[in-house]
């Protein structure tokens, strides 16, 4: 496998990284980088630590680096996940509350561990923070119980300032074998995404950039479409109703009939 680290490596194009990615010789993996500066989100850093994992660190090097902004992917502990040592001297500084590096999740304790040592990140009161850990959680519970992972869940964080995000996307629990809860109190799940959107859609928005999209997967079967599109209205949002958009309706099974809502931040 060969990767190309550029300039711009982020979410919103992600397209562009990916078309770059040479899938060939899966058993090796060689890290091209930009000579002068690379930039890099950190969700290509836990994709590239995930291929790293795959091949085995002794298998995976890079072809040159030169760029000073490259020891970012030192501080990010990419490093630890090749055979090469990093060319750069830095001094590793506390983490606490601004990064968390490159780290291997296995386990619901790990996974525990995570998210407390994100939360300080995030700066946002009990209430708010309680969404983004929910959703992180379902995020690494996902990889450990769905993906058959033999190596568990890749993952890193990085604090962001408000309005820092072009794109949120999800997947909602159907409430068929998975559901939500809207508190810790909550003894039991709930089949109805409502409460979960009513919780966690305000603290998505407050990190999406003005005009930035946020597209959701759920089952229209416990959730209409028209109830969906008025809980976006309601917090400010503009739902696409264009034709395209209404297209994506499609039967799981007898109790799941999948719908993708697509809105942007006013």
């Amino acid at each position: 496998m060969k990767i190309y680290l550029s300039t711009s490596d982020y979410i919103r194009t992600f397209d562009r990284f990916i078309n770059n990615f040479d899938t060939s010789a899966p058993d090796t993996l060689e890290i091209e980088t930009h000579p002068g500066w690379i930039s890099v989100h950190p969700a290509v850093l836990a994709f590239l630590a995930a291929l790293s994992v795959s091949a085995g660190k002794e298998n995976v090097y890079f072809k040159k680096i030169t760029a000073p902004s490259g020891t970012y992917l030192d501080r990010m502990g990419l490093f630890n996940f090749t055979k090469e040592k990093s060319p750069y001297s830095i001094s590793h500084h506390e983490e606490a509350g601004r990064f968390i590096p490159l780290t291997i999740i296995k386990n619901s304790s790990e996974q525990s561990k995570f998210i407390t040592d994100m939360i300080p990140m995030l700066h946002l009161p009990a209430n708010k923070s309680d969404a983004i850990k929910y959703t992180v959680g379902e995020l690494v519970r996902n990889v450990l119980e769905h993906s058959n992972s033999k190596s568990g869940a890749v993952v890193a964080a990085q604090y962001y300032k408000k309005n820092f995000f072009d794109m949120i996307v999800g997947d909602l629990p159907y409430g068929v074998r998975h559901g939500n809860v809207t508190n810790e109190k909550q003894s039991s799940l709930t089949r109805n995404p409502a409460q979960l959107l009513e919780t966690c859609l305000p603290s998505w928005l407050e990190v999406l950039k003005p005009g930035g999209s946020i597209v959701l997967a759920w089952n229209s079967n416990v959730l209409p479409r028209e109830r969906m599109e008025r809980l976006f209205a309601e917090k400010g949002c503009s739902v696409k109703k264009d034709p395209p958009y209404l297209r994506f309706t499609h039967r799981v099974d007898q109790s799941i009939v999948r719908d993708i809502i697509a809105a942007r931040k006013i």
